[in-house]
């Protein structure tokens, strides 16, 4: 009997400390998985922190960071937008060459070989009327001594002359045929003197009719030529024209042009027919048979800048149209065939926008789509910001963390 209540008691007391036991390990696995659960959140609050921050900074990617200070050091200008008169053009080449009335050619008084008195005269050359070009030796010619023969003429027109004189008074000759004799002796005299004025050393000196440039020499030294020869040609550039060469697709367009813009290889101006007194002096009605080109003459003043001869690229303007975004052709930036513009986002700060563009005149560029009115555009030091742009940039798979 007692035994048995000893048994009994044995089994209650290895009962209680079991349930222990397992009150202690249920408690000890609640707490770690809590624990795990903490670990859990505070790793996805601070993935979702880090995703937070990568998005923040992509949106801040593309912002450009310029202080006013390097601003003004590059002389950056801007521009802001506003929708206005934009007058379109179609490209073309064409030359420069000096207006017709605006030139004169030399002529050869006599027959003889040809002398430079300057062995450097070329086209170009300034030139004064009067002084001495070239000469012609007149030796060896079959006309003789060409001084010779204006001295004989003179001194047979003046004898012809006073003769006419006489006979005038007593009305041998009429009125008429005195005044054909007076003419005669003048323009002999008028001629012995002003080969008398060109004779040095017996040769002819050939003299520039016009103060001007020199703009063809068609001799060569040594060259024989006959009196009346035209050995150059002298241009006062006073006025020039420019003569555009326009396809025959764009014939059609002809009508509508007012003016023009051009620029040249030696200058990086933009010279424009309206600051230059220039007007539309005509276009062809045909195609020029050796150039496949229908000519538009435009002529204009000439302010020393211009070469005659010189090749240009003309921008032939046709009628204005309103409510056009346009921007200076200083502002874009093309890459790879597409178009940017740079924008003032703030104090500081610029972005590059992508355009798409239409017509050109040579100082400003049709905006189709990229911009809006009231954007401020940077017109000047677009270089300067595309440098800053690539240094702002950080290389793909490149980390701070460490």
């Amino acid at each position: 009997m007692n035994f048995r209540i000893f048994t009994i008691a044995v089994a209650i007391c290895y009962t209680l400390l079991g349930c222990k036991g397992n009150t202690h390990n249920h408690d000890s696995h609640e707490h770690e998985h809590a624990h795990e659960h903490e670990q859990h959140n505070h790793d996805h609050n601070h993935e979702h922190e880090h995703e937070h921050e990568h998005e923040h900074s992509h949106e801040q990617s593309d912002v450009i960071n310029f202080t006013c200070e390097q601003a003004e050091l590059i002389g950056l200008t801007t521009e802001t937008i506003k929708a206005g008169e934009f007058t379109d053009a179609f490209k073309v080449g064409g030359k420069i060459v000096s207006a017709p009335g605006d030139a004169t050619v030399i002529v050869a008084r006599s027959s003889g070989t040809i002398n430079f008195i300057d062995t450097h005269i070329s086209e170009g050359m300034k030139v004064t009327k009067g002084s001495p070009i070239m000469q012609i030796t007149p030796a060896g010619t079959i006309d003789g001594n060409p001084i010779a023969k204006a001295e004989n003429e003179y001194k047979a027109s003046l004898a012809d002359y006073n003769r006419a004189k006489e006979l005038v008074k007593d009305q041998i000759i009429s009125q008429r045929e005195y005044e054909q004799c007076e003419q005669r002796f003048l323009d002999a005299l008028n001629a012995y003197n002003d080969l008398k004025d060109e004779h040095a050393d017996g040769n002819v000196n050939v003299t520039s009719p016009i103060n001007g440039y020199i703009t063809e020499i068609l001799v060569d030294e040594g060259d024989y030529i006959e009196a009346g020869t035209i050995l150059g040609k002298v241009s006062q550039n006073n006025s020039l024209q420019i003569i555009a060469d326009v396809t025959e697709k764009n014939y059609s367009r002809l009508k509508k042009i007012k003016s023009a813009n051009f620029k040249v290889s030696y200058s990086p101006k933009l010279f424009k027919l309206s600051e230059l007194q220039g007007k539309l002096v005509s276009y062809g009605r045909n195609i020029e048979t050796d150039y496949a080109f229908i000519h538009t003459t435009f002529e204009f003043d000439n302010t020393g800048e211009l070469i005659p001869g010189s090749y240009a690229e003309i921008y032939l303007l046709a009628e204005s149209q309103p409510n056009t975004i346009s921007v200076p052709v200083s502002a874009l930036l093309e890459e790879q065939g597409l178009y940017f513009v740079y924008i003032m986002t703030g104090h500081d700060q610029y972005k590059k926008v992508q355009v798409e563009t239409g017509g050109n005149n040579g100082e400003r560029i049709e905006i189709l789509k990229g911009l809006k009115n009231d954007e401020i555009v940077v017109t000047k030091g677009v270089y300067n910001l595309k440098l800053a742009e690539k240094a702002s940039i950080i290389p793909e798979g490149h980390s701070h963390n460490h």
